[in-house]
């Protein structure tokens, strides 16, 4: 309570992460899903720092990093922000992603814009390593109703000054209850509408079955790009762009029918020669 008084107060900012796969001080049954990660982050989140205002802790939580952007935008400072299941776009798959870790040195410095971040991932090992190593404090949720807190700090190395020792240090620990009917229902619906987003946006799901590409998959105006590659071979860059196309082929390389060679031309891949050739054979 100190540091988020401090941080909202005093304009400093504040990274708590809420986990529950790993163990701490308190022997933990170890569940990775289901322990009541988010119940504590979303209660810990409204008490700390909206004084109880559920409206304002819904409108301050995400599911997804690309949302943080409409929380900065804002014309005054945000108190806090809870990611819940960081891990869903943030995580270890994220690892050498450049965006991503611009995103995160970015964040470094939005203090006057959000002053405590709240974030639940199962365990720190599983987030992306430059936002992983930004948390100062770790809550583990040690079984429904049960929780640990862990503060993260960090030594100077004096045989080794380019290097920092972090360790934690146990601070306290505590239970808690089980979110309120109308929240519980509020929290279920907008964690489905999240997760229904986040899977229409999964390359896994995108024009494939079983690995395969599916021609049927395709709409109208991706399959006219597929075939003219079909036909010619190679379309350019900047021909797509000249005829507003360029969206669409950006499209089909995230689906796996396009790949790029280095002179900036669009090409089928290899997968999608096979569809296409197989089904002429077919014919």
């Amino acid at each position: 309570m100190d540091f988020i008084n401090l941080a909202i107060h005093k304009n400093y900012m504040l990274w708590i992460l809420v986990t529950s796969g790993a163990e701490g001080k308190i022997s933990s049954m170890g569940w990775d899903f289901g322990a009541g990660k988010s119940t504590l982050a979303l209660q810990y989140m409204n008490t700390t720092c909206y004084a109880g205002n559920w409206n304002r802790t819904k409108a301050n939580t995400l599911y997804a990093y690309w949302q943080i952007k409409q929380v900065l935008d804002r014309p005054q400072p945000t108190n806090a922000v809870l990611i819940d299941d960081m891990p869903l776009t943030l995580g270890k798959h994220q690892q050498h992603n450049k965006e991503i870790q611009e995103l995160a040195y970015y964040l470094t410095t939005v203090r006057p814009y959000v002053h405590v971040w709240f974030a639940t991932a199962s365990d720190r090992d599983k987030i992306q390593k430059d936002f992983r190593e930004m948390f100062h404090f770790e809550i583990i949720v040690v079984r429904r109703g049960r929780y640990e807190i862990q503060q993260l700090k960090k030594w100077l190395n004096f045989r080794r000054p380019q290097k920092v020792r972090e360790t934690l240090r146990y601070d306290c620990d505590g239970y808690f209850p089980s979110l309120s009917p109308d929240i519980q229902t509020w929290y279920d619906k907008w964690r489905h509408k999240g997760n229904v987003e986040i899977r229409n946006k999964l390359k896994a799901f995108s024009g494939k079955v079983d690995g395969e590409l599916q021609l049927n998959h395709l709409s109208e105006s991706e399959k006219r790009i597929v075939d003219r590659l079909a036909q010619k071979g190679f379309v350019r860059y900047e021909t797509l762009h000249k005829e507003n196309k360029a969206h669409i082929a950006m499209r089909l390389k995230r689906k796996g029918w396009l790949e790029m060679d280095g002179g900036r031309r669009y090409v089928l891949t290899e997968l999608a020669e096979d569809v296409i050739y197989k089904g002429e054979e077919a014919g």
